[in-house]
C-alpha cells in the first residue's frame, strides 16, 4: 500500500488522466472559475472532494462510490492503486470512509487532493456550461415559438385587413351604384314630371278650346 501511495505523490506515479470528453474543458479552469466554484460550494477542497465522492449523501464513502466518482471525473487509476488508496483512507478498515478519515488521508496526500479538487471544480464548470447551453436552447425555442406566433398573428391580421379592404371597396362600389341609380331615378322622375306638365298643358288648352267652341255654338244658336 505504501509503495502505491508514494507513487501517487511522485511525477512518474501521477494518476493517468483519461482523454477528455469532446465536451469536456481541455484547459485547467482559470482562477476566477475556481473561485466561483469554491464560492458556490462554500467548501474547502477536503469538503468539496468528500461531498463529491459521497454521491449517496450518507456521510460515508464506499469503494464503489470512489470508483464511480473517479470514473465521472475521468481519472484512470490502476485497480490495485485505487484499492490501496481506499484502504489507506479507511483507517479503521470497516469498509467505508468517513469525513474524519478522509480529512486525515487528505492532509497527508495534498497532491492527490489537489488533483481531485481541480477535476471536481472542472466537472462543476462543465455542468454549468451544459446547463447554460440547455437553458439557452430552451430560450431560443421559446423565442422561436413566439416568433412563429407573431408571424401567425401578423399573417392573420394582414388577411383580416385585406378582407376588410375588400369589403370597404365592395361597399364603395355599392354606394356608387346606388348613387347612379338614384341619379337615373331622379332624371327619370324629372322627365315624367316634364311629360306630365306637357300633357296637363295640352289638356288645359283642349278644355279651353272646347269651352270656346261650346260658347260659340251657344251664341250661334241664340241668334237663330
Amino acid at each position: 500500500c505504501s509503495s502505491d501511495l508514494t507513487a501517487l505523490s511522485t511525477p512518474r506515479g501521477k494518476p493517468h488522466l483519461a482523454p477528455p470528453h469532446p465536451n469536456y474543458p481541455t484547459q485547467s479552469p482559470t482562477p476566477s472559475s475556481l473561485s466561483r466554484a469554491r464560492a458556490r460550494t462554500h467548501q474547502d477542497p477536503i469538503r468539496l472532494s468528500f461531498d463529491f465522492l459521497d454521491s449517496n449523501q450518507c456521510r460515508k464513502v464506499s469503494f464503489q462510490n470512489m470508483v464511480d466518482a473517479l470514473s465521472t471525473l475521468r481519472l484512470a487509476f490502476p485497480p490495485h492503486t485505487l484499492e490501496a488508496v481506499y484502504r489507506k483512507a479507511d483507517h479503521n478498515c470497516d469498509g467505508v470512509v468517513t469525513f474524519a478519515e478522509w480529512q486525515k488521508f487528505a492532509v497527508h496526500h495534498p497532491k492527490l487532493l489537489d488533483t481531485l479538487a481541480t477535476r471536481i471544480e472542472e466537472n462543476y464548470e462543465e455542468r454549468e456550461k451544459h446547463e447554460d447551453a440547455r437553458r439557452l436552447e430552451r430560450d431560443l425555442e421559446r423565442l422561436s415559438d413566439v416568433h412563429i406566433s407573431k408571424e401567425a398573428v401578423h399573417r392573420e391580421c394582414s388577411e383580416t385587413f385585406e378582407a376588410y379592404q375588400r369589403r370597404v371597396h365592395e361597399a364603395e362600389l355599392e354606394v356608387e351604384e346606388c348613387k347612379r341609380k338614384e341619379e337615373e331615378t331622379v332624371a327619370s322622375h324629372q322627365a315624367v314630371m316634364q311629360e306630365i306638365g306637357i300633357i296637363s298643358s295640352e289638356l288645359r288648352d283642349a278644355e279651353a278650346n272646347e269651352a270656346h267652341a261650346r260658347k260659340r255654338e251657344e251664341e250661334l244658336a241664340a241668334r237663330d
